[in-house]
């Protein structure tokens, strides 16, 4: 079992972040959750975790909220999934997707945060699909130069809340014990094999 740990959430408002949060507190983490309510009314949020508003591309926020909250891991799980918004604005996809990714794991690496997941909904059209697709070979570039350890947990349209809430905190216990980039998939038409690549 996963040693207690503090737990950064973005995205914790919305409806896969927040039952994230909430199996995260059910395993005996403390959790923070920071969302900017773009996509969530906060009446998600579970009871337990400490709420900071703001946006994770926010790196002085982030680094404030790392150090204050003695964070040792991170899940991202903020992002723009809609397929239809994301192929009318573009530039608003990316940026959410890719920009916010890039910037909220380059502040964990000044951390010195050991282990960030990137929560990645896939089927959801094209735009959606290469920002992500972007964010997760941008995020494996940087934790392979700082040896942070990745999960990517990678979740269809179909599958359950709970069910991808129990992936994120699979894949947390396995990167938090063996580090490397580690990828999963949970409830995707088309399964794409779980796979791991561990650093040389």
């Amino acid at each position: 079992m996963t040693r207690p740990i503090t737990v950064l959430v973005t995205g914790g408002a919305g409806v896969v972040g927040s039952r994230i949060a909430a199996a995260l507190i059910g395993a005996g983490h403390d959790v923070v959750i920071l969302d900017d309510f773009s996509s969530s009314d906060g009446k998600l949020v579970p009871a337990g975790a400490r709420l900071v508003r703001g946006n994770a591309g926010d790196r002085a926020l982030v680094g404030r909220v790392l150090a204050r909250e003695q964070v040792a891991a991170i899940i991202h799980a903020a992002a723009s999934n809609d397929g239809h918004d994301a192929a009318r604005h573009p530039a608003r996809c990316y940026r959410n997707n890719l920009a916010v990714s890039i910037d909220l794991a380059d502040a964990a690496a000044s951390a010195r945060i050991g282990t960030l997941l990137l929560s990645t909904a896939v089927e959801r059209g094209e735009v959606h699909a290469r920002s992500k697709a972007m964010a997760e070979a941008v995020l494996t570039d940087i934790a392979a130069a700082t040896g942070m350890g990745l999960g990517i947990v990678r979740h269809g349209e179909a599958a359950p809340p709970d069910a991808i809430a129990a992936a994120h905190l699979a894949m947390l216990a396995s990167v938090l014990e063996r580090g490397g980039v580690r990828i999963a998939s949970v409830g995707i038409a088309a399964e794409t094999p779980a796979h791991e690549v561990a650093f040389g």
